[in-house]
């Protein structure tokens, strides 16, 4: 009943009731509040209108053959909820599901899922960075344990991909208001060798932020010293019909210790050439002495690092014959 989760007769008047889903989308998944509901199944979505009296809610089936497999893949943004399907990523405005994974992430992601975990598939918003992470279990797990990370930038709607840990779930904390002078006693830190900073988020209560449990039933923040970062760029024929000579490329970083490492092949069905890891020079060009058809540049930024953008690279080249 309306205002009263003791009351379950149905009644016109309280407006509880109940109604069956039809169809054959199988198993409710999970259920989105919000200004309308969605109820994703297995192999339909179902949005749940606010009718009033007496039905009290008006379902209607969005999504005919799409669902989810895993539970844990459903996440809302505002007003958009974001899920996997059997063949995807997908996002559903209320209205219909949009791909954002086909011909960028998909075939990587089953290619490396352990399909027998589908269940551990954890996923949570991060409000601040404008992000969608997912979580699963991938190569190398242990026991169907996650150890990686799809992150889905909504503004730019590119993706990045995370590892190098074990944890178990992802979830959006709420923070809990902390003053500089009890951080010894609560964190055991002192003023001086606090590791995050003093302006950090952790330390205001009632703030929503990013956060997963380990491996150690611990909850962790995602505030710790920036990982090893690796971004590749597509494969170009930087000529049209000839090949290129390749003597620099400079990354356009703001900090943190670069190299880069070229990539090259003649043919399409050639085997890919990784060069070595090459450093910058004091007017930041890695010098490259590359000559192909195709090319393509890794850049690698170390550990630990002071940067926060990665823009883009200039490539330094020169046509070759078309021998």
């Amino acid at each position: 009943g309306l205002g009263d989760e003791t009351s379950w007769a149905v009644s016109a008047t309280t407006l509880a009731d109940f109604q069956d889903l039809q169809g054959d989308g199988g198993w409710v998944q999970a259920v989105v509040g919000g200004e309308y509901g969605v109820i994703i199944q297995e192999k339909a979505i179902q949005r749940m209108t606010f009718s009033g009296s007496p039905r009290a809610f008006d379902f209607d089936r969005m999504e005919g053959s799409r669902g989810t497999p895993a539970p844990g893949s459903v996440v809302q943004y505002a007003d958009a909820v974001f899920y996997l399907s059997d063949d995807g990523f997908y996002v559903f405005d209320g209205v219909s599901s949009h791909p954002i994974g086909a011909n960028k992430i998909d075939k990587t992601f089953f290619a490396d899922l352990d399909a027998s975990y589908y269940y551990r598939i954890t996923s949570a918003a991060d409000p601040i960075n404008k992000l969608i992470y997912w979580g699963y279990p991938g190569a190398g797990a242990t026991a169907g344990q996650p150890n990686k990370i799809l992150m889905y930038d909504i503004v730019n709607r590119k993706w990045a991909p995370l590892s190098g840990f074990e944890f178990q779930v992802l979830v959006l904390s709420m923070t809990v208001g902390i003053s500089p002078d009890s951080i010894d006693a609560l964190l055991g830190f002192t003023g001086d060798t606090w590791t995050l900073s003093p302006d950090s988020r952790a330390y205001t209560g009632g703030k929503h932020q990013l956060a997963a449990f380990t491996t150690a039933n611990k909850l962790g923040l995602f505030d710790a010293a920036k990982l090893a970062a690796t971004l590749e760029t597509t494969e170009a024929q930087l000529f049209d019909g000839r090949r290129a000579f390749v003597t620099g490329c400079r990354p356009i970083v703001d900090g943190g210790t670069v190299t880069v490492r070229p990539i090259s092949r003649n043919l399409p069905s050639d085997t890919l050439t990784i060069g070595s890891a090459v450093s910058l020079n004091s007017n930041g060009l890695a010098p490259l002495r590359v000559n192909a058809r195709y090319h393509r540049m890794r850049v690698e930024i170390a550990a630990g690092g002071a940067w926060t953008h990665a823009s883009g690279l200039e490539v330094e080249a020169r046509p070759e014959g078309r021998r």
